[in-house]
């Protein structure tokens, strides 16, 4: 499984962040079971309806498994507990910072 985080959006709008990618394959078995809940928690909880917020920053989620492919997607002050927790995991297994809230 390869799981992927795109940031965008936010007042530096125009400026490329760098792509998260996560390869499940290589996670120590701990961590691995750890992001398949997170992923399960996460598509389990519908988000919130979308609301404006022109400097609000999206995250796009991108899950590719045996499966298919997949895309959960949250932006600031829309993000359901389940989706801002497996972006905190997300950012620090990709060594980004987590936003502060």
């Amino acid at each position: 499984m390869r799981v992927s985080l795109r940031v965008t959006g936010g007042y530096a709008a125009t400026l490329r962040r760098p792509e998260t990618v996560i390869d499940a394959e290589a996670l120590p078995p701990a961590e691995r079971d750890r992001l398949d809940a997170l992923l399960a928690r996460a598509r389990a909880e519908p988000p919130p309806p979308p609301r404006r917020r022109p400097d609000a920053m999206t995250y796009v989620v991108e899950v590719q498994d045996e499966a298919g492919s997949s895309v959960l997607q949250g932006a600031d002050g829309d993000l359901t507990p389940a989706f801002a927790e497996l972006l905190a995991w997300l950012r620090k297994q990709g060594g980004q910072p987590s936003p502060a809230r």
